[in-house]
């Protein structure tokens, strides 16, 4: 009938979590339903739908909670046309409605400070090898000084650029240890987003100023 029912936790402020559900490629016409564990409708807080060219329908809902709930919740779609349903349950962990919790995941930083902060202290370790280089050419002398600049400079974004493609795979695999039952689910849901967003802007960056470079060298 469609896709897989995709659930995802979000903590948008310290008083309520967000449990979205969204599912694509539909037979039209198709409707979405959110129940509690005793079959009660929770009405929701928004929804989305959309078609493709091939008129397959997307649907998106949402619900907010603001206080436990007791067993699962389970989000389910149903089509009228095939009298089919599919259904996706979802266990919600007490430790997501407690102040403290809620509280640290609605002041998460979000994207652009965390990409700054990266970039500040992988330029301050840039600099800290930078003054190193000069030290270590000062009481060498080196001769050829011009050419082992460049090189350095090559060097060191070649290293910048290692530095932040290494920060997926390091995450990801703490990714891989978290289900959707997790308590760190929602944590580990959420800022996956906000790295990739952050290795791709700072890899295309440093790809293209690296080849920069290279057309430098070889133009001298």
């Amino acid at each position: 009938m469609s896709s897989d029912i995709q659930i995802s936790i979000q903590v948008p402020d310290a008083e309520s979590v967000l449990v979205e559900c969204t599912s694509g490629n539909l037979i039209p016409p198709a409707e979405i339903t959110w129940r509690d564990s005793k079959g009660k409708v929770i009405p929701p807080s928004s929804k989305f739908d959309s078609q493709d060219r091939a008129g397959l329908l997307y649907l998106k809902s949402n619900i907010l909670l603001k206080n436990t709930t007791q067993g699962p919740i389970t989000c389910s779609i149903y089509n009228v046309t095939t009298n089919q349903e599919k259904k996706r349950s979802i266990f919600l962990p007490d430790v997501l409605f407690k102040p403290a919790y809620m509280s640290l995941m609605s002041k998460r930083p979000p994207c652009p400070v965390i990409y700054l902060i990266i970039i500040l202290v992988l330029h301050c370790l840039r600099g800290i090898l930078v003054f190193c280089s000069f030290i270590w050419k000062k009481c060498k002398c080196m001769e050829d000084s011009k050419k082992m600049r460049l090189g350095y400079e090559l060097g060191c974004e070649c290293l910048l650029l290692a530095l932040y493609i290494g920060f997926l795979p390091l995450y990801l695999t703490f990714r891989s240890q978290a289900s959707i039952l997790n308590d760190a689910y929602p944590l580990y849901s959420n800022w996956l987003q906000d790295v990739c967003i952050i290795l791709v802007v700072m890899m295309v960056f440093f790809t293209v100023l690296i080849l920069l470079l290279l057309c430098t060298l070889n133009s001298k």
